[in-house]
């Protein structure tokens, strides 16, 4: 989690802090208890950079690829024949055997419109979260012959849901009730251009459209990287 969050900086003086701080916290500490688990070389190659100041976000990598290997040795082996594991299959039943109806959804106001349907705001009436539920009537898929749409529209969505891109809609739920096929997305506040329209000017940047830009390209270069479209 520490070295996640220090992968996501940006600024090079916040890495080195936070970059010593992991490296006090977890590695020096574990080697003055000569309990340190993992090879020289990988100590050798954090201390070389922290001491040459050169705090890339890969600095921890040797690190993260010892954890992986370890944890698919005896410590998962060990996680299979515990309680724990038969918990998380337990739990992983019920969760893929949820069988979702209106009923456990409050809908709210129609946030946007398509072709087939509409998309509303809605709240889980469980946990509370919010989220876009988009609504197509399968009396106008019929009607226009967007059967094969729909479905692959409900294909790529499971797709890309499983990948950590911030700039993708995923997808956590989808269910069908009588006349209508329902898909519960990530709900994504903003970024139109109704708030620069309403104020009467863009801000005042150089380029009011290069964050615009920006976030259109890198979900494009996800999508296109991910097995999505292999």
């Amino acid at each position: 989690m520490q070295i996640k969050e220090y992968e996501k900086l940006d600024n090079e003086e916040d890495r080195l802090c936070r970059s010593r701080q992991i490296y006090d916290t977890y590695v020096m500490k574990e080697l003055l208890s000569c309990s340190h688990p993992f090879s020289k070389q990988a100590v050798e190659h954090v201390q070389s950079h922290l001491s040459k100041k050169q705090v890339t976000s890969t600095l921890f990598q040797p690190y993260i690829e010892e954890i992986c290997e370890s944890l698919r040795g005896d410590i998962f082996q060990k996680f299979l024949e515990s309680d724990k594991f038969t918990r998380f299959c337990q739990w992983k039943n019920v969760e893929l055997n949820i069988h979702l109806t209106m009923n456990d959804f409050s809908v709210h106001r129609i946030i946007g419109r398509g072709g087939f349907g509409e998309v509303y705001g809605c709240r889980k009436a469980d946990t509370g979260k919010m989220y876009a539920m988009k609504c197509l009537d399968k009396k106008r898929i019929k009607m226009k012959q967007g059967e094969t749409l729909a479905l692959n529209e409900r294909i790529m969505l499971s797709l890309v849901s499983t990948g950590d891109c911030p700039f993708i809609v995923c997808m956590t739920y989808a269910f069908h009730t009588p006349d209508k096929l329902c898909f519960i997305l990530d709900l994504m506040n903003g970024s139109g251009c109704a708030p620069v329209q309403a104020a009467g000017s863009w801000p005042a940047t150089k380029d009011p459209w290069g964050h615009r830009r920006a976030w259109t390209k890198l979900p494009a270069s996800w999508i296109r990287s991910s097995p999505a479209l292999g």
